[in-house]
């Protein structure tokens, strides 16, 4: 399924953390709101829109409490969040934002098991040595079961492979993106989670960049 973009969209982008959804959604709508509760994840995510070229706008607040600031919004993109929203009032913000016929993409990722991403296991032994909830059931909610009572159906669903670089230094951001390894959580202990990360990825990168292969899609609710 296409999105059909027209490049005149809102896009706003719940719990947007260093913002990559952001930023590669940004040169194919509108106009485009990060909204994460993070001042470090707002700030990083303003580096790396200006590394990327683009132009989108970054509030620091939770989503369900960003209100009339969000505006009338025609497409939300929301990454490995829904565990981290309080379900009543996300809808309940959702419906008043959302124009008919908006629609909601909430992200995801699978796996892949190519040679490339062969640092992958020791990436996730570190992190969730250090995570709050080692065993991530959280990131296992269904979204089908997430909307189910609201108005939003899943109507389609999009998927992509693709390979790329990416530096040591992203892939510490995307630990700390993730609510179970976040810096609040993660408190006075951020530091040396983020040696330790270095200090188990060198192997694999001495000069600091990774190879990874992606296999990503969205779940699309209308």
């Amino acid at each position: 399924m296409r999105l059909g973009l027209t490049g005149r969209e809102r896009l706003v982008d719940v719990a947007c953390g260093p913002a990559p959804l952001a930023i590669g959604f940004a040169p194919f709508v509108g106009t485009v709101l990060g909204v994460d509760p993070e001042a470090k994840m707002i700030a990083d995510a303003k580096v790396a829109a200006a590394e990327a070229g683009v132009t989108i706008e970054l509030k620091q607040a939770r989503f369900e409490e960003a209100g009339d600031s969000l505006g009338s919004v025609d497409v939300v993109t929301i990454g490995r969040a829904l565990h981290w929203l309080p379900r009543e009032r996300t809808l309940a913000l959702l419906e008043q934002a959302v124009v008919p016929g908006g629609r909601i993409l909430v992200g995801g990722s699978i796996r892949s098991q190519s040679a490339v991403n062969r640092w992958l296991k020791t990436f996730d032994t570190i992190r969730r040595a250090w995570s709050s909830d080692p065993v991530e059931r959280r990131y296992l909610l269904s979204a089908e079961r997430w909307f189910a009572g609201s108005r939003y159906r899943k109507v389609g669903q999009v998927t992509v492979t693709l390979r790329r670089r990416i530096r040591v230094a992203d892939l510490i951001g995307r630990a700390l993106s993730l609510s179970t390894s976040s810096p609040a959580q993660l408190g006075r202990r951020r530091a040396d989670f983020e040696r330790a990360l270095r200090d188990g990825l060198k192997p694999f990168a001495p000069d600091g960049v990774l190879h990874e292969e992606i296999k990503a899609g969205a779940k699309i609710f209308q």
